[in-house]
């Protein structure tokens, strides 16, 4: 039997949706009522005369007050309309607060094109036109919103840094993240200058920051600027106001991405109780937050509490959004991916082409969210053996990640990394070995040569040498990897040393060291149980790989209870058809064969039998595998 040889091809990222600050909707401004007295005096004038002028002032009078009444009733028009519109957006239906902000915003023009509430009018609906995706139209009513305060208030008042922001996010949504932080800084600057040191809106401008430094692979920074977020809203709000969810979501996200999931837990419960206390159920805001906390469990491997959570999200945002808005292609991209993860393919095939159909429409090709959703459906076209048409897709993403962020960023290494796996596939070595030095290149400029964050790479080297029949170089890049320090917060990275780790082992089984494979199948289990908690699926893979090492050893009495604990671990994570858990079965039905206990045997393989069968077609090795044993029984 084959061990379950655990490599990390590329990893499939979550989409986390980043929890902007919210940024209330103005209220309307109130003017008071001012009385304009007239003093008369006493005028003597000729009759014909007195009753012309009489009648003409009477006239003009008339229409002035004419005018008033209009002017009032326009007033309260656009009062009601824009209320309205408000009271929509908060109960998450961003269609008929779109409408009825339209209509408000036609209300306010007839105040005067200077008159703040038409400022407030634009930049309300060019808020939401963003949320919708509507983006020329959005910039075009900011940057009249942002004229109109600039023209009555001053250009340092803190109304204009709250349009600067709102620009900024305009930006961001469209993926010019440069522009985009040019007007968060001056936003911040703004409110700096004018003594806003400790405000709910300096908060607002250095969490939107935090995001384009997480966006962008700066987490020391971006870690800074959100704890400084949270410690001024802390102080300045109440306990559960709205900002401080935003604040702990943003803090989480980013404890996520950077493996330290105890830590994000916490603060995404907390925000997801503010949330819904305020909010209700059903709310955009709420979406955000439940799909945050689905994510979290995904890499914590709860899959089976992360999928009803996405499906919840998807419905949702399906209401509020409606079905073609980039905010769907976000939550559909996430349930893809944890189908992918869960082996559920057929699940996820339709949800990455609905994802990427409806990004095609709202954004330009070159838009970074476009490059995130081809990668992630390239990388599950080849969990299928589908390599004809991951091809195309993951290089279209390599062009746009590379265009969009350069030859370093982050995004640029993971579809590199994703590459040269699917080369690998094709039996392209000379053209895999080429992106995973480019790669490895980089990432060394980066963080210098022994950094866990170039373990992915030299694992991916290591496997092309191995596919040429090269083992001494592989197992010398092994070597490096396994030998590699741990992070202080052991995560994706140090998740990577963990399947070095592995791979030594099984070299070292090949070549019959079976007393270091031990050792080293034993630190990889430790590593993974360290930043993954007891019960995550590479648990599972880390207990299989080590059963089988024992039966390698002879010793079936140590196998057999560490296969049914990896058997537990896959089956409530994973669910009965998925490929990973016919592994283990596989494994411990050949076992239970050896131990002479066919009625345990059977059931076992021909489960394993039919998963795969169904999974990767009637040609896969795991098939030839399971015929093999079936036909033993």
């Amino acid at each position: 039997m084959h061990a379950c040889c655990c490599r990390d091809p590329y990893q499939n990222v979550l989409r986390f949706p980043w929890c902007r600050r919210a940024v209330p909707l103005p209220r309307a401004m109130c003017y008071d009522e001012v009385t304009m007295r007239n003093h008369r005096g006493t005028i003597y004038l000729p009759s014909r005369l007195y009753y012309w002028l009489a009648g003409g002032l009477t006239l003009v009078m008339l229409v002035a007050l004419g005018w008033l009444v209009l002017l009032s009733l326009g007033r309260a028009r656009w009062q009601i309309h824009y209320g309205a519109a408000r009271a929509a957006y908060l109960q998450g239906d961003f269609v008929q607060a779109e409408k009825l902000l339209t209509v408000a915003l036609h209300e306010a023009q007839w105040l005067g094109p200077h008159d703040l509430r038409y400022a407030a009018s634009c930049n309300d609906l060019a808020m939401l036109s963003t949320e919708m995706g509507h983006y020329e139209q959005a910039e075009s009513l900011f940057n009249t919103a942002l004229a109109i305060r600039q023209r009555t208030l001053g250009e340092e008042h803190p109304d204009v840094a709250m349009l600067l922001n709102n620009l900024g996010m305009l930006k961001k949504a469209q993926g010019q993240y440069a522009l985009a932080g040019k007007y968060y800084l001056h936003a911040l600057d703004l409110v700096r200058n004018a003594g806003g040191a400790d405000t709910a809106a300096t908060a607002t401008f250095l969490n939107n920051l935090a995001v384009l430094d997480r966006l962008q692979g700066r987490f020391a920074q971006a870690e800074q600027r959100y704890r400084q977020a949270l410690a001024i809203d802390e102080r300045v709000l109440a306990a559960n106001h709205p900002g401080l969810a935003t604040d702990l979501n943003n803090l989480a996200t980013l404890y996520q991405l950077q493996g330290k999931f105890r830590e994000a837990q916490p603060l995404l419960e907390r925000a997801m109780l503010i949330k819904q206390q305020l909010l209700g159920d059903t709310h955009p805001s709420v979406a955000i937050g439940r799909a945050n906390l689905a994510a979290l469990y995904v890499h914590m491997g709860r899959y089976a509490q992360a999928e009803p959570l996405y499906q919840q999200v998807l419905s949702s945002d399906e209401r509020s959004y409606g079905g073609h808005h980039p905010v769907i292609a976000t939550d559909l991209m996430n349930l893809a991916t944890l189908y992918d993860t869960m082996g559920k393919y057929a699940k996820a095939d339709p949800l990455c082409e609905r994802a990427l159909s409806i990004q095609q429409d709202h954004f330009q090709g070159d838009h970074p969210l476009v490059a995130e959703t081809l990668a992630n459906t390239a990388a599950l076209y080849m969990d299928e053996g589908k390599y004809d048409a991951a091809e195309p897709l993951g290089e279209q993403a390599l062009k746009i990640a590379e265009e969009g962020g350069g030859a370093d960023s982050p995004k640029t290494a993971n579809i590199l990394d994703m590459l040269t796996i699917l080369y690998v596939a094709r039996h392209r070595y000379g053209d895999a070995e080429t992106l995973c030095r480019r790669a490895l290149v980089s990432g060394e400029r980066s963080f210098g040569k022994n950094n866990s964050r170039l373990a992915i790479p030299l694992i991916n080297l290591a496997n092309i040498y191995l596919a040429q029949g090269n083992t001494d170089q592989a197992t010398s890049l092994y070597q490096r990897v396994s030998a590699m320090p741990v992070p202080a917060s052991p995560g994706k990275w140090a998740a990577a040393i963990s399947v070095g780790l592995n791979n030594l082992a099984t070299l070292s089984v090949s070549s019959g060291n079976l007393a270091q494979a031990q050792t080293l199948y034993t630190r990889a289990l430790a590593l993974d149980k360290q930043i993954f908690g007891l019960d995550h699926p590479r648990v599972g893979i880390d207990l299989t790989n080590l059963g089988w090492l024992y039966v390698k050893q002879g010793r079936p009495d140590k196998a057999l209870p560490v296969y049914l604990q990896a058997l537990e671990i896959k089956k409530n994570a994973l669910g009965s058809n998925s490929p990973s858990l016919a592994i283990t079965q596989l494994n411990l039905a050949t076992l239970y064969l050896t131990l002479g206990q066919y009625n345990s045997a059977e059931p076992l393989c021909k489960h394993a039998l039919n998963v795969f069968k169904n999974t990767y077609g009637p040609d896969h090795e795991y098939v030839a595998d399971c015929m093999e044993t079936y036909a033993t029984l």
